[in-house]
């Protein structure tokens, strides 16, 4: 009963907390930060305190006539990774941002959207019916809209319609994708899901497609990545650093949702999966190590360290029943990005707050003397690398080996190339980490000098400090924390992994060596000759491509502009084609409907208007409808009246068969779908 309590409590508190802040903050601004950090902590001691429970077994809570299908919890080994860094991760930066946001306005408002992001984020990760699931992601959306924007200058807008425009897009395939799902099979519950799948037919692919076309916005996959250079780099950097470390992170867990959980590891979705990653690494990695911005360098990172999990999802379906080893890979490294890139997003604030700079042409130098800024940076860059010894070499060694294992099940020799770009991108890693850390930590610029004379607030390096013990922490007991992994294998897989596994061995160290080998020389012989030219004579670094080069303007808002267009003009032909006739037939019948019928020559017609305006008469007036007399303009109204309901009636027999024929076009289209 506690346990399924406490599984209540971690979704349902932050968000009541969000509003109660709000409101001491009105008030009290250093009562505010302190309850905020309060209510991080108490959040993440009690998700500390489910992990006792889970040894028993999967923690559920089921409470019925709630968003649709019920609200239905579900906590067990898989998703306490994604939820125990969500809680850590929000209680640092929530102390963070204590520090940090006090220059900032509408602190208030970023707090309390700060903790409600944290509580729909919490939703996500424990959602076992998929409508829940799609809520929480939508609250998500919008919570974290206003951290974006929460400078409110021109770039911060621009970036917020960008970020919500792509959470909304996003957010309606994954409801087209649920609600065919739905369909097909009567249920969205994820444990059900599976067994109901694997008898759709092709159809179960349009529906895979659209839900990870939503899931892959929010995860940065190319190429729907175009909103996030710009949110990471706009938001403040404690909120760059959840979007980057755990935001993305629920983009992650849809796309392990659907590919291994529901889909069953299928080998078409695998492969495209597999290729987009790849295809997300070497975008991101290539266009980092071209920017000047420190915070856009960490954005493209990001997106680079993304597209490693995401490949790794498609080794695992790839792999089948043989991919514990990708398991391991993928979960580890999901660990390690959130921790290497909250770090080095938390400390980029720091370098900004006091600064109030991001161009590391005009940082160069700042850090030569602030050796705890130093340290921890250091520490950031030699994980996310994979430095032997530490545990971003164990993530990358896994996923690596686990490549090596398809290429020898499946002899591809596009396989082949997979490797030699797993190599290159894990060498645009080193080169463009170490372009930040030796232009920032160790280069020197005699105008600048004046630099090493600002002072740095310890209180802000507190966090970064905590997570740099945290990467020394996990890289000397790696193999403790591959045993909490394998737990999460039953849930995956269906058993635990007993998988033995040798990190390093001579092939694994010599295949790092390399890859930092590559990384020194392209960064030495390649970056710094070919994108620094002279400036006023200082050598600075310079972004090769042009400012209009850029996929959300030159492709995807054109494209939407000619969708939109183009839909407009094929509607206007189809109303004519539907409403032109419907409207020539109402204008005879308005026509006829105002002749005027005279007493002169009696008729059929005119004998049942007078019966039929005789009797209406006569019971208004209580007389026989023989007695009743009925003028002539009643008799002409009654006349109009009837044709003016028959161009009514006609206007719904049309408005009928054009429904009926739009169901119809369903239905068929349902009906062949099933039969494809």
């Amino acid at each position: 009963m506690l346990a399924q309590f406490l599984l209540l409590f971690i979704l349902i508190f932050p968000m009541l907390c969000a509003l109660a802040g709000w409101l001491i903050g009105r008030k009290r601004e250093r009562a505010r930060n302190i309850f905020v950090v309060a209510v991080n902590f108490v959040e993440f001691a009690a998700v500390c305190m489910l992990s006792i429970y889970l040894k028993t077994g999967p923690v559920y809570v089921m409470i019925p006539d709630i968003m649709g299908e019920g609200l239905y919890l579900k906590l067990d080994y898989l998703r306490y990774i994604f939820v125990f860094l969500t809680s850590f991760v929000w209680l640092l930066t929530s102390y963070y941002s204590t520090q940090y946001l006090t220059r900032f306005k509408n602190r208030n408002r970023y707090f309390a959207f700060f903790t409600l992001t944290l509580s729909s984020t919490i939703g996500i990760f424990i959602s076992q019916d998929l409508l829940n699931l799609f809520t929480f992601f939508e609250l998500m959306s919008f919570s974290s809209y206003l951290l974006v924007i929460h400078d409110e200058d021109q770039y911060s807008h621009k970036a917020g319609a960008s970020y919500i425009a792509a959470a909304v897009i996003g957010g309606l395939f994954l409801l087209m994708g649920l609600f065919l799902l739905f369909d097909f099979a009567n249920t969205l519950n994820i444990d059900l899901l599976p067994s109901k799948i694997e008898h759709m037919g092709p159809i179960k692919y349009v529906i895979a497609t659209l839900m990870l076309i939503g899931f892959g916005v929010k995860a940065g996959m190319v190429p729907l990545h175009v909103w996030l250079p710009q949110a990471y780099t706009a938001a403040p950097s404690s909120a760059s650093a959840i979007l980057s470390g755990i935001l993305s992170k629920t983009g992650v867990f849809g796309v392990l949702l659907v590919s291994v959980v529901i889909m069953r590891n299928d080998i078409y979705i695998s492969s495209a999966l597999l290729f987009l990653g790849f295809m997300t690494m070497l975008v991101g990695g290539l266009l980092a190590i071209l920017q000047k911005h420190l915070k856009r360098i960490l954005a493209f990172s990001s997106m680079s360290q993304i597209g490693y999990i995401l490949s790794g999802i498609g080794l695992i379906g790839l792999l089948k029943d043989h991919g514990a080893i990708a398991i391991y890979g993928t979960l580890l490294h999901i660990i390690n990005h959130s921790i290497f890139k909250v770090m080095l997003f938390l400390n980029a604030g720091v370098i900004n707050r006091t600064m109030h700079e991001q161009n590391i042409n005009l940082l160069r130098g700042f850090g030569r003397n602030k050796h705890l800024l130093k340290l921890t940076f250091f520490i950031g860059l030699i994980g996310i690398t994979g430095v032997p010894g530490f545990v971003g070499f164990a993530s990358k060694t896994l996923l690596h080996e686990a490549l090596v294992e398809v290429q020898h099940l499946y002899h591809s020799n596009l396989l082949l190339v997979a490797e030699i770009l797993f190599v290159i991108c894990s060498a645009l890693t080193v080169v463009y980490m170490l372009k930040i850390f030796i232009t920032l930590f160790v280069e020197k610029d005699p105008d600048y000098i004046e630099q090493d004379k600002k002072y740095t607030n310890i209180k802000e390096l507190i966090p970064p400090i905590i997570l740099g013990f945290c990467v020394i922490a996990m890289s000397l007991m790696t193999g403790p924390l591959l045993r909490f992994i394998s737990r999460s294998m039953e849930y995956l897989t269906g058993h635990e992994s007993t998988l033995e596994i040798k990190l390093y061995t001579a092939q694994s160290i010599f295949s790092a060596g390399l890859v930092l080998a590559i990384g020194i020389a392209a960064y030495t012989l390649l970056l710094r000759k070919l994108f620094r030219r002279q400036v006023e004579g200082k050598l600075v670094y310079f972004n090769p491509l042009p400012e209009s080069l850029n996929l959300e303007e030159s492709f995807y808002i054109p494209f939407f502009k000619i969708l939109y267009r183009s839909g407009l003009a094929v509607f206007r032909v189809v109303d004519a084609a539907i409403l032109g006739p419907a409207d020539w037939i109402t204008a005879g019948i308005n026509r006829i409907s105002e002749i005027k019928i005279r007493k002169s020559k009696r008729n059929f017609l005119e004998e049942f208007l007078q019966k039929r305006a005789a009797q209406k008469t006569a019971k208004s007036v209580e007389m026989t409808p023989k007695e009743a007399v009925v003028p002539d303009h009643i008799l002409e109204e009654s006349l109009k009246g009837i044709f003016v309901g028959l161009r009514y009636r006609f206007n719904s027999i049309i408005y009928g068969i054009f429904m009926f024929a739009v169901v119809l076009v369903v239905v068929l289209f349902v009906l062949v779908s099933q039969k494809i």
